[in-house]
């Protein structure tokens, strides 16, 4: 009796290793980012708008693509879009399910991702639920022009390094806030209440 093949062990992203080598070696022209951690998805994200858009977002050289429905001929225009006072170009696509092309989208796909320019850094983000499916074109040639990144959860010490710098950039953002206050002659028993609300509930939005 032939023995039941067991479920294929998950491999565990060294987060830290990833981010070190994106930023000795810049940003690549294709990702799709998947994964059970959102939180360290969207974190990879930030550090790829940082080299590839130091001044921040902007409607010539960031664009954004929502939704279960693509317009391949709009991504392709995005893609073709030389950048504006930086070096490079970033485009986002989140909520299209690349493992439910149809045909026609599969083959629209596969010719956008395989002529990428050199400056054009083009992000695939997937919903935590989504697994690639080796099977399909499209899978292929995320495979054969571009990176896939599975965000799987960190060990024990990773997390905690991970905490310590959250921690520390909470920190950075209080002090920021108090800095703020004084300047604006804002420092009152209902200020000072407020920001220890914002910093235990991690509602101060903390930028690396």
């Amino acid at each position: 009796m032939a023995k039941a093949k067991g479920k294929k062990k998950t491999e565990v992203l060294d987060y830290g290793a990833q981010v070190r080598s994106l930023r000795e070696q810049g940003p690549g022209r294709l990702y799709l980012l998947w994964g059970r951690e959102d939180y360290l998805r969207e974190q990879y994200l930030l550090e790829l708008k940082k080299l590839c858009l130091p001044g921040g977002e902007d409607d010539f050289s960031y664009h954004r693509f929502d939704g279960a429905e693509l317009d391949f001929q709009a991504l392709a225009d995005a893609v073709d879009a030389v950048p504006f006072l930086t070096e490079r170009t970033l485009i986002e696509v989140r909520g299209f399910d690349t493992n439910k092309c149809r045909e026609e989208e599969a083959q629209a796909l596969v010719r956008v991702i395989g002529d990428l320019p050199d400056y054009c850094t083009l992000v695939f983000l997937m919903s935590t639920d989504f697994e690639p499916d080796g099977r399909l074109k499209t899978t292929k040639a995320f495979k054969k022009y571009g990176e896939l990144i599975q965000f799987t959860a960190q060990g024990e010490s990773a997390q905690k390094q991970h905490q310590i710098v959250a921690e520390r950039h909470a920190a950075g953002a209080v002090f920021l806030v108090i800095q703020q206050g004084i300047q604006h002659k804002r420092l009152n028993t209902a200020f000072f209440q407020h920001i220890v609300f914002c910093f235990l509930c991690r509602r101060i939005e903390v930028k690396p």
